[in-house]
């Protein structure tokens, strides 16, 4: 919710908006979780850089939520490996301080923007109450005196501003949060918005807040590269895979670099046997995973079953994060995503493994409107297979 729109409403309100839930996906591996947290707190520290401290503490609350309420529940966290179990133990200890400030100095922010607007609404209803004083008959004017002007325009005044704080008790008459991160312990499920809020207000949230997805620059030349590089494994009808990083700033994704794993491939499927070096360099060079690229030898360019069901875990923990599909026989590049208000859902509850069906209809992916091809941002590529 923008500024602009919620201004009117109080700091506690506004604050409890911030808190929003984490879904896990049981089918996603722990250690996907793991390798994610990471870019969680290095957003974060890009938006508090940029002073957008608002998308900044709610992925410090993400990470927390995640690392220590969610994960720790999960059987399969006993297997997580110890150095990366404290790893995470290390980062929380600068996290969670880092949240309650944040905390702070939003309410604040809040805080002066509420009483500000306050002063604003008192300021239109005193000026269009003297309007209407002004606007009747000059006979009636005359028989009151100036006192009982005063008294009629502070009443009507009290009134008006009681009138409105009586239509916002819902939004309004809320507690200021009393989370205190520097504890560790679970946050309180009291602290996220009530279902009792009204809808309207939540859907306004979900058009014009922090739920729109940020814009990807894509270099326009990404495709071409990509597939000169696979065309040895083409002429042999074996699918070749790739990650894209890149970086955020301004609250617009830039993908800078194509890696290309050690994999093996088939006619219709690669796998990636290095993860451990991707990590490593995504890590080194500061990035962050913004997608994945890869052919069809022989196919048309779509998402199969086993693709939607890679796409899904990425695209929960990155909304934005996209799939670039290049199909050398039929001269497409298409760039998807999973649709948020069917596939998403569908792909949840899906138990299903290998190639399987998935009903179209409604389409459970779509091609991105997010994205921006890019004709004169170069990529970086690092092709592992040659290491």
């Amino acid at each position: 919710m923008s500024t602009k729109d919620s201004d009117h409403f109080s700091p506690e309100y506004r604050i409890k908006q911030l808190f929003q839930d984490v879904e896990i996906n049981p089918q996603c591996p722990l250690i996907r979780y793991f390798r994610s947290g990471p870019e969680m707190i290095s957003m974060a520290k890009i938006y508090e850089k940029e002073g957008d401290i608002e998308k900044a503490f709610m992925l410090y609350y993400k990470y927390i939520t995640l690392f220590l309420e969610k994960l720790p529940d999960i059987p399969q966290y006993k297997d997580i490996p110890t150095l990366e179990k404290i790893s995470v133990k290390n980062a929380l200890k600068e996290v969670l301080p880092k949240a309650e400030q944040l905390k702070d100095k939003i309410y604040s922010k809040y805080h002066n923007e509420y009483i500000e607007k306050q002063k604003q609404i008192e300021k239109t209803i005193k000026e269009e109450v003297l309007s209407r004083e002004k606007s009747q008959p000059s006979i009636k004017m005359n028989t009151i005196n100036n006192n009982n002007e005063n008294e009629l325009d502070n009443y009507n005044i009290s009134n008006s501003l009681k009138n409105y704080a009586n239509t916002n008790t819902s939004q309004n008459n809320l507690s200021h949060s009393n989370i205190n991160f520097n504890q560790i312990s679970v946050p309180s499920r009291s602290l996220k918005p009530q279902n009792l809020i009204d809808s309207s207000i939540s859907n306004q949230s979900n058009r014009t807040g922090y739920q729109s997805l940020r814009q990807v620059r894509v270099p326009k030349n990404l495709a071409l590269i990509f597939l000169s590089l696979a065309e040895s494994n083409t002429d042999k009808n074996i699918e070749t895979g790739g990650h894209l990083f890149g970086k955020l700033s301004q609250n617009v994704f830039t993908i800078t670099h194509l890696v290309i794993p050690k994999q093996t491939g088939q006619p219709n499927s690669f796998l990636a046997t290095s993860e451990e070096e991707m990590v490593y360099f995504k890590e080194s060079k500061n990035l962050l995973t913004l997608g994945w690229i890869h052919t069809h030898p022989s196919q048309t360019a779509f998402l199969s079953s086993v693709d939607l069901h890679n796409q899904f875990p990425n695209q929960q923990l990155l909304p934005e994060y996209i799939a670039i599909v290049c199909s050398p026989s039929h001269n497409e590049v298409k760039i998807f995503t999973i649709t948020t208000d069917f596939g998403m859902n569908v792909l949840a509850t899906c138990k299903e493994q290998g190639f399987h069906y998935h009903s179209q209809s409604p389409p459970l992916y779509e091609e991105c409107k997010h994205i921006v091809l890019e004709p004169h941002l170069d990529v970086v590529v690092e092709d592992m297979r040659k290491l």
